[in-house]
């Protein structure tokens, strides 16, 4: 489906969000959707990073932050990678691997460039995370670090 992706965020009121949405252009005007996904969806966030892989046709979520989640895990910060295939709908959650431990991390900033998704910078509960480069080799599902001084 053609459109506008979003993936969680914040209500109103404050909570965190699950939840995929898509704004869609038509001659009535814009309209929010909700798609009907297959899969196990990512845990609700805000904070994350969303980027579009046209090569691979699917989007790619990383990291966020939800703070129910102190609870269970002593942090409220997440380090996961789901990737939703726009061909069927369907989420799958991606495991990464490499040399490098990658900090979970939200408020960062994510991009692609030359089928590599690269993330920089962003907190980690209440602190800043390191200045390294981190990028994921996504025709190889592997991570890779770079430092840059």
């Amino acid at each position: 489906m053609e459109g506008f992706y979003v993936f969680g965020g914040r209500s109103q009121k404050g909570d965190v969000l699950g939840r995929l949405k898509l704004l869609r252009y038509d001659r009535g005007g814009m309209s929010w959707t909700y798609p009907k996904t297959t899969g196990v969806a990512p845990a609700a966030r805000y904070g994350h990073s969303l980027v579009y892989n046209p090569e691979g046709g699917n989007l790619i979520i990383y990291g966020g932050r939800n703070d129910k989640l102190f609870q269970a895990q002593k942090s409220c910060c997440l380090n996961d990678l789901n990737v939703l295939n726009l061909t069927n709908l369907s989420w799958c959650a991606v495991s990464t691997f490499g040399d490098h431990y990658t900090e979970s991390r939200y408020a960062h900033a994510a991009c692609l460039y030359q089928n590599q998704m690269v993330i920089f910078g962003g907190l980690h509960d209440y602190s800043f995370v390191d200045s390294e480069i981190r990028r994921l080799e996504l025709g190889k599902l592997s991570v890779d670090i770079s430092r840059r001084n």
